[in-house]
């Protein structure tokens, strides 16, 4: 191989990589406002669990789920996405029935546990998602996880309140993070 021709190879690596981190900052452009939109929503509906332990809580996370459902819904499609993004939106229903058969199957104790449950599910979508559109998305998934575990075993008393400021403030983090590549 000729000396040019190896720096046109090493021309057209460098142009491959370029564009794959320009499509992954893309990416993370895109998914940083639903961070951010349901770390707000984790602070609030959290923060509420924590000062109303009856039905005001459930509907605090009813409320709060729906809003963050109609602005991530909002966000997603004044963003122009690729055709095909469906799955997107059919994880949600997934979610809600795969939490809603294991409480079925295995009720929590108690609200402490059904939340924790419910928020590593949440973390463990992100890092399956992750695995698609980069490794920020699945730290963040994991990093929830292990907020979310270790918060549970330690912080009895206002688990609620820790996973308002932990989790949310990690889900908020996590979209300003994305924001900066």
């Amino acid at each position: 191989m000729t000396p040019a021709q190896q720096d046109a190879l090493a021309a057209l690596k460098h142009i491959e990589h370029a564009a794959g981190r320009a499509t992954q900052a893309r990416r993370y452009a895109r998914e940083s406002p639903h961070f951010i939109i349901w770390g707000l929503v984790w602070l609030v509906c959290y923060g509420l669990s924590d000062l109303f332990h009856d039905g005001r809580a459930s509907t605090a996370w009813s409320i709060g789920s729906l809003l963050g459902i109609a602005a991530s819904c909002y966000v997603g499609m004044s963003q122009r996405r690729p055709k095909g993004d469906w799955r997107h939106f059919a994880v949600f229903p997934m979610m809600v029935a795969f939490v809603a058969c294991s409480f079925l199957l295995l009720p929590p104790p108690n609200p402490e546990a059904s939340s924790a449950f419910i928020s590593l599910v949440v973390a463990l979508c992100y890092v399956f998602t992750g695995l698609w559109s980069g490794l920020r998305v699945a730290l963040t998934g994991l990093a929830l996880a292990a907020l979310t575990v270790g918060g549970y075993f330690a912080i009895h008393q206002h688990f609620f309140l820790y996973m308002a400021v932990i989790g949310g403030g990690a889900l908020i983090l996590a979209g300003l993070w994305l924001r900066r590549v």
